[in-house]
């Protein structure tokens, strides 16, 4: 599904795409939000969550700037789900962009059944 977000480069943010966000694109300012994350649809929103091993937090991306948002490419999006599956080789649907979008696109339409 796609969101209304576009990244510093112009293009549109799909649900399923890894996303790198800072919250001060440019600067050090402690304690800011800096991170690589899934974007997902919550009640409506378009949101990017901080995922790590037992951990997860969702921030919505209208809360960085577009300069501060980059959709990772995918040989990014690869090494991105193989840290997250502990150096295994990750699901092809979770990073090649054809098939992670029909993924997530499926996702959404049997949730709304």
């Amino acid at each position: 599904m796609k969101t209304r977000c576009k990244d510093k480069n112009g293009d549109y943010i799909y649900e399923g795409d890894i996303l790198h966000v800072e919250e001060y694109p440019g600067k050090y300012v402690g304690g800011s939000l800096d991170f690589e994350g899934l974007v997902t649809i919550e009640d409506g929103k378009a949101m990017v969550i901080y995922l790590d091993i037992g951990e997860s937090e969702s921030y919505p991306i209208s809360m960085f700037p577009k300069e501060g948002r980059e959709i990772y490419p995918e040989k990014w999006r690869y090494n991105y789900w193989r840290s997250l599956y502990l150096g295994g080789k990750p699901p092809a649907e979770l990073w090649k962009t054809e098939l992670y979008r029909q993924h997530f696109d499926t996702k959404e339409k049997e949730k709304s059944r």
